[in-house]
């Protein structure tokens, strides 16, 4: 519910001075390499009898899902997800997220093409914790999550990957039409602007998806869902701001860290809460550290959603004159 399963990821094949920079393009270019060199077209995973059932049924699927986004969506999914991998393995990229002790505000890094992002992405899990471990010692809050889907924005061809292949129906017609999303519009160096944007656009994609099949009933379970997933996002951003406000405030370093563990543990409280009234959905995101790189992972996805249904609603509906509106915004924002 509350893990990111989608991002873009740099990989222009630059070579740049500092040795840690170079390994880490290289890194990159052979994970991308991998990718490549395990894709075979869709209709032959569907003919292979080792594909497992569900793939199967989600890779069937995608043919739909992509005319879905292009004739009512208003997306272009150009050759994207026209391909199957199989990696074997379970997530496709690990990345890393790094907050100051005293401050909400992600770590950011700057990659060719895309410009500043809030995170690192790394294909093997051991260099993404080694990235992690530079990072604490430095005095960072990190965070380090599997990722299942990125999107390379066209420079290469994007497959279905197995790391999401199996997920349930709808979850998987909200990832599709979320990385086709970013293929419509990507403002560089606003990594909160585009995972929001895209999110956004997802969901809506999956209500106009459920409608369009006259599916009234699991419409009105996603939008329970999604209501629920906005109780806990709401409450997460509540408690951030509490943590803006601390570390906004002069005090020793101690006492700072006083409160702010206190804050956390409020947080904690209050999901744990939820988890029990629903039953399921938070465990693994509580068994994790809960510190500002967290909760930064969380809001890059989140927190300016509601900021976006509003636009589509003053829009009337209309995507491709909301996608005009979010073109000139993201303009705005500058590089």
């Amino acid at each position: 519910m509350l893990r990111p399963s989608t991002y873009v990821l740099a990989l222009a094949l630059l070579v740049l001075d500092g040795c840690e920079t170079v390994q880490f393009y290289t890194q990159a270019a052979g994970g991308q390499a991998e990718i490549l060199s395990r894709q075979k077209p869709i209709r032959t995973a569907l003919q292979d009898g080792r594909t497992p059932p569900v793939v199967r049924e989600r890779l069937a699927l995608t043919a739909a899902l992509r005319r879905f986004a292009r004739e009512e969506l208003a997306l272009v999914p150009s050759v994207t997800y026209t391909t199957y991998a199989d990696l074997g393995r379970e997530h496709v990229v690990f990345v890393v997220f790094a907050a100051p002790e005293f401050s909400i505000e992600p770590k950011s890094w700057w990659y060719p093409v895309v410009g500043h992002q809030d995170y690192r992405g790394f294909f093997a899990e051991d260099d993404a914790r080694r990235a992690a471990r530079a990072l604490r010692k430095d005095g960072y809050d990190v965070y380090v999550g599997g990722v299942d889907a990125y999107s390379t924005l066209g420079w290469f061809r994007d497959p279905v990957l197995n790391t999401f292949a199996d997920y349930p129906e709808l979850e998987y017609v909200e990832l599709i039409f979320h990385e086709l999303t970013h293929h419509k519009l990507y403002i560089k160096g606003h990594t909160d602007f585009n995972e929001a944007f895209a999110t956004a656009v997802a969901r809506e994609g999956v209500r106009r998806w459920l409608r369009a099949r006259n599916e009234p009933g699991r419409l009105a379970a996603y939008e329970r869902t999604l209501r629920r997933r906005g109780k806990i996002n709401g409450l997460i951003s509540h408690h951030r701001g509490r943590l803006a406000a601390l570390y906004g405030r002069d005090l020793p370093a101690e006492a700072m860290r006083t409160a702010k563990a206190g804050i956390f543990q409020d947080l904690r409280r209050d999901l744990e809460e939820l988890r029990d009234a629903w039953t399921a959905g938070l465990t693994a995101w509580l068994a994790r550290d809960l510190n500002n790189a967290h909760l930064a992972a969380t809001a890059t996805y989140h927190e300016m959603i509601p900021e976006f249904d509003a636009l589509l609603e003053e829009c009337g509906g209309d995507l491709p004159e909301f996608y005009k509106r979010v073109r000139e915004r993201g303009r705005a924002l500058g590089d």
